[in-house]
């Protein structure tokens, strides 16, 4: 008897558990809308640390869900911001959703020449830098951190000179007589030069490279070596955004040229005059008699030019900007100031510049706009270029040739 009255006690035990647990669950319904009032479907509804217990909107953003009465309820959909939503208690919950700016400006939008579309609808061949990383290297003027970014796209420079724009090449040599440079359309204004050392790569906020025969559609043989679109940083509705940026830079010359010494450098002169003839300077003293031998300069000290014209060099780039603009006055605007000092691993070498730039933009009716855009630079720069005969057309001309090839010894 005691067992029997166990087991119908254990068994009433259970089913009160499962009707109470059944009790809890309700049966909830819903429209699920946009801003606009339009209803959304394919919004993903389940309940929170339950994701086998969900649904979907179906074609008029309605769903139908059984959940607990005290458990909450997530709303999901690409391009708008989650929704969360307590029960309650409730049969019905009728929702909106905002859009999300964050996940609509994902998609990365490419400028074509004549207008801008996204990176996924692209057609012709149109690369796009990534101005988070080119910000990340130590450069002083933009194209320099296009090398190695973009396919197809060669840059290379002529010299070590400070401040030279680099020579950028798309998809190779066009012509063997003419210039290969691409065109540059700035803030929509075409350009022969790339303006590297006038503009502060800060100031960039995008830049394309047009690398097919779209841009001979839209800029006619100029374009026919390419493109390369770059858009400065314009003013955004809101309230005045200031930033401010410091970069410092160290460099050094990794690895010097392996000159003689004093000792190897006399024998090779010893044995050139020697199969020339005629006499030997660093044999003999002021009076023309033999006064040293070979062998007194093996212990002699060696000088190494190098070390005379090389230094440890420091680039310091300041840059400030303040940005905003008026939704109700319909304006934009963006101020933007930088400085650069980069001196040169050669001694006395230095390029310093000093750039401002104003973007200005008002709404004057719904079919006309006012945009102003002004840049000032003014850059300078100080010492020898390295590969440029300074006083002759001679090999002697050029400082680095004149620096390996210079005596070692006194």
């Amino acid at each position: 008897m005691n067992k029997l009255t166990k087991l119908i006690l254990t068994l009433v035990t259970l089913f009160c558990a499962t009707f109470s647990m059944f009790a809890q669950k309700t049966n909830v319904t819903g429209v699920v809308t946009d801003n606009t009032g339009a209803p959304l479907a394919g919004v993903t509804v389940y309940e929170s640390g339950n994701t086998s217990n969900g649904t979907v909107t179906d074609g008029n953003g309605t769903w139908k869900l059984s959940i607990k009465s005290d458990a909450t309820i997530i709303f999901s959909c690409l391009g708008y911001k989650d929704l969360t939503e307590k029960v309650g208690g409730r049969s019905a919950i009728n929702v909106t959703m905002e859009d999300d700016n964050l996940a609509l400006d994902a998609a990365e939008v490419v400028s074509i020449g004549y207008g801008s579309v996204a990176k996924r609808d692209l057609t012709g061949s149109v690369s796009s830098v990534n101005m988070d990383q080119l910000k990340k290297a130590p450069i002083t003027t933009f194209d320099q951190a296009l090398t190695g970014k973009v396919a197809g796209v060669v840059v290379s420079t002529s010299d070590g000179a400070l401040g030279t724009e680099a020579n950028i090449v798309i998809r190779g040599n066009n012509s063997l007589t003419q210039s290969s440079a691409p065109l540059y359309i700035i803030d929509g204004f075409p350009m022969e030069s790339s303006l590297a050392a006038s503009i502060s790569s800060a100031d960039i906020e995008t830049i394309d490279v047009l690398k097919d025969a779209s841009a001979t559609a839209i800029y006619g043989a100029r374009g026919a070596n390419g493109v390369i679109v770059i858009t400065t940083k314009q003013g955004m509705e809101g309230k005045p955004k200031i930033s401010f940026s410091a970069s410092y830079t160290g460099s050094k010359i990794a690895n010097k040229i392996e000159l003689m010494d004093a000792y190897d450098f006399v024998c090779l002169q010893t044995d050139i005059i020697n199969a020339k003839g005629g006499s030997n300077p660093y044999l003999t003293d002021g009076t023309n008699s033999r006064a040293y031998t070979v062998e007194d300069y093996r212990n002699a000290k060696t000088v190494d030019q190098q070390d005379q014209i090389y230094r440890g060099a420091l680039t310091q780039d300041y840059s400030v900007s303040i940005s905003g603009g008026s939704k109700s006055a319909g304006n934009r605007y963006s101020i933007s100031l930088s400085a650069l000092d980069q001196d040169g691993i050669i001694v006395k070498s230095n390029f310093q510049r000093y750039q401002a730039k104003m973007n200005f933009s008002q709404k004057i009716s719904e079919k006309l706009t006012l945009d102003l855009l002004a840049n000032y630079s003014r850059s300078i720069t100080n010492g020898i270029t390295p590969t440029s005969a300074q006083q002759s057309s001679s090999a002697t001309g050029w400082l680095i040739y004149s620096v390996w090839g210079y005596r070692p010894v006194v």
